[in-house]
């Protein structure tokens, strides 16, 4: 049987970039959508679920910051986001991402560190759903 196709959310502002990142990753085997809009990021996220969210800190209507608050707050959404920010995170920022995102990507970024950074994420995912599986079935025995 095979595997299930991995899939991204891009919620960024800047079509250029969104395409950029399905370039960089065409080879690759994963589902990508994208949306420019922050609020119907949020939408999606909270509808479908993704492996994975890369998320833009600026951008119009909700920025990043709000946007990581606002998924937090949804208590069924564990989509593992990677920020992606033009500039050197503040100490607010920094503690947000902490707290609300795997890891985060420097703008310009290169084919390399997104796909090295992504691959780590999703492994990651991986790891922690089987180890939730374990606890789980420890727990319910």
């Amino acid at each position: 049987m095979p595997e299930k196709q991995q899939t991204i959310l891009v919620v960024d502002d800047d079509p250029n970039i969104a395409k950029l990142i399905r370039f960089y990753l065409k080879n690759q085997d994963y589902q990508i959508e994208s949306t420019p809009d922050s609020r119907q990021g949020i939408q999606m996220a909270r509808k479908d679920q993704y492996d994975l969210l890369l998320l833009d800190m600026q951008m119009p209507h909700i920025d990043g910051m709000t946007f990581l608050k606002t998924i937090a707050e949804i208590p069924s959404f564990e989509t593992l986001i990677i920020v992606i920010t033009a500039h050197d995170p503040d100490e607010e920022m920094t503690v947000l991402i902490e707290k609300h995102a795997y890891d985060f990507i420097q703008k310009p970024f290169t084919a390399n560190r997104l796909r090295f950074t992504i691959k780590n994420a999703l492994n990651y995912a991986a790891i922690k759903k089987k180890y939730d599986e374990v606890i789980n079935s420890v727990i319910t025995k």
